[in-house]
């Protein structure tokens, strides 16, 4: 039988818990801009007809909006709530998974790391996939690579787990046949596991079970079979075009603290992307689908053409999404918070970039300092996987936050690995 959850752990949980929900009241009336308007609309588009209008957006966060406004009322603020309580659902697993393999220091410090950081918990006010794609990153994780044995039934759990992961973002899906090699390796010795490609069929059948309604519903709507959504090829476009993004030069800059760069450095060019592919557009109604489709062969063509270029916009990419400013510092410098104190506005400028900072370099401590257990090595993989998105894609600050938890993960090996009193 399992121990029991340590007080210490509840408190940590409960503080992050109030902390986020202090934060969705205080931010009740601000304006929601860009994606989360998107978002609040195929939610309330889904609640009324049933199905998403299209497979523009992948269908896990406009559900989860659709559940919250049908169970708290319409708005935002329901939305806020029911994201925060599925983020701390996440913190308490983040321990007991942990839990099993350090015991409970390095647990509780990763527990503490995800409940406490200062930019998640102002980020649980934001209307993006943010916190529910690293809630489901964790579920996933904790139901892959347990401590002890991997029964059939949480290796199907692992395979839903990774199916709504992909769902909430999309960018998992092209590593998807990868990821059954989480169940097959013993999470401990990184042996075999017993029957491996059995248990690879059975990841498999759990997000084959997964993402099927998903293509029926594209099929349904989009009359095609789509996998994934239809703004991929888009965001690929973004960052690989050669065309001048308007808002990169027009828009607003984040002031500092040291380097300065654009708030929107790859927006601004929708509409005239749209007006050059229905011109290239011959045959029956121009819809998303055709607009991502035509996106990518631009951004394919381009990156054909000019590698070096590629390469040196990659690095820039980069910079964007490690730059220390975030998106609680753009919407401070927009005006969305309404007018505060000045120091009010020094602490969430100063105290979110140090907190970032501080745990990029813990991340880079526990990278170096974590034993080479299987946990690292697919944690590892997935920082490498999303850094290399970033790469390809474009970059936003973000984009940073599955790397940051792969450093709060593996910062739980970095007390001392003898048995603390709470673990005799």
């Amino acid at each position: 039988m399992s121990k029991p959850t340590p007080r210490i752990v509840w408190l940590i949980l409960a503080t992050g818990l109030a902390a986020r929900l202090m934060v969705a009241h205080w931010t009740t009336g601000i304006e929601l801009i860009l994606d989360e308007v998107n978002y609040l609309d195929y939610g309330q588009h889904l609640l009324a007809h049933g199905l998403l209008p299209d497979a523009f957006r992948p269908p896990i966060y406009p559900s989860l909006v659709a559940l919250a406004q049908w169970a708290g009322g319409e708005g935002a603020s329901s939305v806020r709530i029911l994201q925060s309580t599925i983020s701390m659902l996440a913190g308490w697993t983040l321990y007991r998974w942990l839990h099993g393999h350090v015991g409970h220091r390095g647990a509780m410090l990763s527990t503490a790391l995800w409940s406490l950081y200062p930019i998640l918990i102002g980020f649980s006010h934001l209307l993006w996939t943010e916190t529910i794609f690293l809630s489901t990153l964790i579920f996933f994780l904790a139901s892959a690579l347990p401590s002890g044995t991997l029964s059939n039934r949480r290796t199907v759990l692992a395979g839903v787990a990774y199916g709504v992961a992909a769902l909430t973002r999309s960018v998992l899906m092209p590593v998807a046949i990868l990821a059954p090699a989480a169940v097959m390796l013993c999470s401990r010795t990184g042996t075999w596991r017993p029957r491996p490609m059995f248990r690879a069929a059975l990841f498999l059948a759990g997000f084959a079970f997964t993402v099927t309604p998903w293509l029926a519903h594209n099929k349904a709507v989009e009359d095609r079979w789509i996998l994934t959504e239809t703004t991929n090829g888009y965001n690929l476009w973004k960052g690989n075009t050669a065309w001048e993004h308007p808002f990169a030069a027009e828009a607003p800059q984040y002031p500092g603290p040291w380097v300065s760069i654009p708030m929107f450095p790859y927006e601004g060019s929708g509409p005239r992307l749209t007006e050059h592919c229905e011109a290239q557009h011959e045959v029956g109604e121009f819809t998303r689908w055709h607009l991502s489709q035509c996106a990518r062969d631009l951004a394919i063509q381009h990156i054909v053409s000019d590698p070096i270029d590629f390469l040196d916009r990659g690095l820039t990419k980069l910079g964007h999404a490690f730059h220390p400013s975030n998106l609680l510092t753009r919407h401070l410098w927009l005006g969305l918070y309404g007018p505060l104190p000045p120091a009010l506005a020094a602490v969430l400028i100063w105290g979110t970039t140090f907190s970032y900072l501080s745990l990029l370099v813990l991340t880079i401590v526990a990278l170096v300092r974590s034993p080479n257990v299987p946990i690292k090595r697919v944690a590892i993989a997935l920082a490498a996987y999303q850094l290399a998105v970033i790469f390809i894609t474009f970059g936003n600050t973000r984009f940073r936050l599955p790397i940051l938890l792969v450093g709060m993960i593996l910062a739980a090996w970095l007390p001392k690995m003898q048995p603390s009193k709470s673990d005799l």
